[in-house]
C-alpha cells in the first residue's frame, strides 16, 4: 500500500511540516522545543510532524518513533529526510530541487533531500508525495 506524505516548506517562517495520510481536525503535543507532533482528534492517530525555525534547530532530529531521521546542513542549505536505516541508495531528481533516496537493493524510497532549503526562488515547498510502504502507526500518549 502507497502512504501520502506530504511536506510543507514556508521559507519566510523556517516552518517545515511533513504531513501523513489524509488531513483530518487534529490537536497538537509539543515533544521538544519546536517540535509537535499533530493527532487526528477522533482515532488519535500521528497525522503530522511540525517543526519551527527547523534551519535553527539543534539537527539531527531523532523521530525514533516514526523511524525518521530528519537533518539540516546550514552550509549546504539541505534539509534531509530518512525513513528506516541509512543503506546503500542513489538519489532521482523529482523536480524542484528534491530529489528521492532510492534503496539500491529493493527500488524502495527510503528518504529525500531538499537543496536549497532557504534560498530557493519560490518561497513555499507544497509537494504530495506517495511512499510505496507504510509509516508506522503512532498513538499518543495522551488523550488531550
Amino acid at each position: 500500500m502507497k502512504q501520502r506524505i506530504h511536506l510543507w516548506y514556508d521559507q519566510e517562517g523556517d516552518f517545515f511540516e511533513l504531513g501523513i495520510g489524509k488531513p483530518s481536525v487534529a490537536y497538537a503535543e509539543e515533544i521538544k522545543p519546536g517540535i509537535f507532533f499533530c493527532f487526528d482528534e477522533k482515532t488519535h492517530d500521528m497525522k503530522s510532524v511540525s517543526i519551527f525555525s527547523i534551519t535553527r534547530q539543534l539537527l539531527p532530529i531523532d523521530l525514533s518513533l516514526l523511524d525518521l531521521h530528519i537533518s539540516y546542513d546550514c552550509t549546504q542549505d539541505v534539509l534531509e529526510l530518512l525513513f528506516g536505516q541509512e543503506t546503500a541508495t542513489t538519489f532521482e531528481d523529482i523536480g524542484d530541487g528534491i530529489f528521492q533516496r532510492v534503496e539500491k537493493k529493493t527500488g524502495y524510497i527510503t528518504g529525500l533531500r531538499i537543496l536549497s532549503l532557504t534560498t530557493r526562488k519560490k518561497k513555499f515547498i507544497n509537494r504530495e508525495l506517495f511512499f510505496p510502504f507504510e509509516i508506522p502507526r503512532v498513538v499518543a500518549t495522551s488523550t488531550a
